[in-house]
Parts: C-alpha cells; structure tokens; sequence
C-alpha cells in the first residue's frame, strides 16, 4: 500500500518546502516511515527546531499509526496537540503538523490522486488490484481492535467479523481476545457488532474498569465506538479501526440515536405535567393571579385548550421505530463506490485490447 506526503512550511522564508513538496513511498517502503532533521529520514526537515527523528509511522495490517517520538517541540494531528510519546491511528487527508510543516498523509488509491494527470495510471492499476483482492478494500475490511500499547504492543489485532456475536476480552484462554495483562479480568469487556448500533463494547463489571477516550464507564455499561476511539483496559491501551464506518458518517453524517419519547412531548413549564408528577399538576389547577375572564371569550377559550390539552396525558402514541438498515443515499454511494472500480478495470482491459 502506497504512501505519499505532501510537506509545506508556509512560514519560513527560505525553507525548501514553501511550496508543497511530495514524497512518495512505495508498498515495500512503507512499513516504517521516520521523519525529522537528521539525514536519513524518510521525510527531513530542515528547521533547527524538529527533533533529529520527530515522529514515525509504522503500518499495521491496512492501517497507519503515527507515533510521536517524544519530540522536543511536540506533534499535532489535525491541529490537535498529542502528549509526548502518543500513538494516533492516521486516515486519507490527515494533517501532522511539526513545528512550521504541515504534512497532509494519504494511503493507497489515495495516495496517486494528485492535480497531474500522470498518476492515471497508476489509480487505475491501484483500483483493479482492489477488484481482483490485491489490496483489500474498505468494504472488506471489518472493524478490529489495534493493541498500541501494553503486553501484545504492535504485534496483536483483534478483527470483529460476525454480527449480532459477542466477543469477550479478557486474562481466560476461553474468551475470544485474549490478552495476557494482569491487571485485566477473567473476562473484562464484551465487543459487539450489529447494523443498527454499529460495534459497542460493554463493561462486564471488571475490577479495573473500562476506560474509552479517558472516560471510564460505569459497570455493565455499554457505549459505541467510533473510528479511532482509545480503549484502555488494565495496562493495555487499544484503537478501535473501522475506517468504512467513518467514510460513510463523513459523507452523510454521524447517526444519532433516537430521543427518548418524554423528549419529543416537552412543552414549557407551564404545560401539561405527567400524571405521575402531583405537585406540577396541583401548580396548573391553581388560578392565575390575574384572572384572565376580563373579556367573556377568554374563559371559553381556557375551558377549551383545557378539554383539548386533558387527552394528552394519556400515554403518546407510539411513533414507527426509525428505520435500520440504509437509507437510499447511502445505498446509492455504496453502488458507486462499487461500481466506478469495475467500470475503471473495464476500460483499461479495452485499453490493452487495442
């Protein structure tokens, strides 16, 4: 899987980079990528303050991790400062910013769509290896689990295939991830993956917790992952990966879930309160402190907002459950990001045919 980086230093006068330079690395170079001031860096630059190795990148499987290599100056991923020594997953169009350099990463078919017309070629040949399984596409990829840290450090992933499965994570050789850490329960946390919820992962009430971008959960609570979540259970910090899901909330946007149905009948605080609720209720039956039948409609029109209001305290009627699955957009996008690879591997058969 092919890597390019496009470096910019908008700000020093001088530097080589003031115009956007690109590096391009081939799949057999992109296991370990360094960049920083020394010679010999995959990416060098040339500002005194960059650290002599800034940060690396290493790939795990189809995925990329940005490590910062604790730098004098530090590292921002998409202008978000990281702690020293930090470990990010990257995705297409991510930004590292070190020092006065911006680097933007792309990976894959993504890294030959560039302005010239000279990489045709080469996102074509990148497309048709995805069509015949050279490289495998997002849409093949399930969601998975990356050990950045702890005991299984760079060597372990943790795939979640199945729907509606649960899959433990815990110290027993019987749970489906098994991570040898002390500090880790018998059975720690259950993942679970279906269309609706997308994957959760539930604290089966460990003695040290679950803990998902610095929040702890509560015991046998449950919270969605979304692409590039942290775990951290007992001394092993995880990433969860799934960039199809991400693909999709970027073109149309996160899902959120339902409200709850005392939220869709919110009324002001002089509306009508539940049955279950006395003292609001005794509060309405108490006449205002200006009486308001100065004109002979208005208690008419009182009695009967009253008469209309007095049905809905009665339970409100069921709404349809949203719809799963879907929708008619997103089924559109996905018959196009499945077609225009077919259709590219055609015309460049025909291409070669004459």
């Amino acid at each position: 899987m092919a890597v390019r980086m496009t470096v910019v230093n908008p700000v020093d006068p001088g530097d080589p980079h003031t115009t956007p330079q690109d590096v391009l690395l081939e799949d057999h170079e992109t296991g370990e990528i360094f960049i920083g001031r020394a010679p010999g860096n995959h990416v060098q630059l040339a500002n005194s303050a960059v650290s002599g190795q800034h940060v690396r990148i290493t790939r795990q499987g189809e995925d990329f991790v940005l490590h910062d290599l604790g730098s004098r100056n530090g590292t921002s991923l998409n202008s978000e400062r990281l702690p020293a020594r930090a470990q990010k997953l990257l995705r297409n169009g991510d930004r590292i910013q070190i020092v006065n350099y911006v680097i933007t990463f792309k990976s894959g078919a993504a890294a030959y769509q560039t302005e010239s017309t000279e990489n045709t070629t080469m996102i074509a040949l990148s497309m048709i290896k995805n069509v015949l399984g050279g490289v495998t596409s997002h849409e093949d990829t399930p969601p998975k689990l990356i050990v950045m840290d702890g005991p299984h450090h760079g060597d372990r992933e943790f795939p979640i295939k199945g729907m509606y499965t649960d899959y433990t994570i815990g110290r027993s050789p019987h749970c489906e991830f098994t991570v040898h850490d002390e500090n880790i329960s018998r059975e720690h946390a259950v993942v679970r993956r279906d269309p609706t919820n997308g994957v959760t992962i539930r604290d089966n009430g460990s003695r040290n917790g679950v803990i998902v971008n610095g929040d702890r959960l509560r015991a046998n609570a449950e919270r969605r992952l979304r692409d590039r979540d942290e775990i951290t259970i007992g001394t092993t910090k995880m990433s969860f990966s799934d960039p199809m899901a991400a693909e999709f909330e970027e073109k149309f946007g996160a899902e959120e879930p339902a409200p709850a149905p005392a939220a869709s009948g919110s009324r002001p605080s002089g509306g009508i309160p539940k049955p279950s609720s006395p003292p609001p209720k005794a509060e309405v039956e108490q006449p205002p402190p200006a009486p308001a039948p100065v004109v002979p409609e208005k208690p008419k029109e009182a009695a009967q907002t009253e008469a209309e209001e007095a049905p809905s305290t009665e339970a409100p009627t069921p709404q349809p459950p949203p719809p799963t699955g879907l929708n008619s957009t997103q089924k559109i996008f996905l018959a196009v990001v499945v077609g225009i690879p077919v259709l590219i591997v055609l015309i460049v058969l025909l291409m070669m045919m004459f």
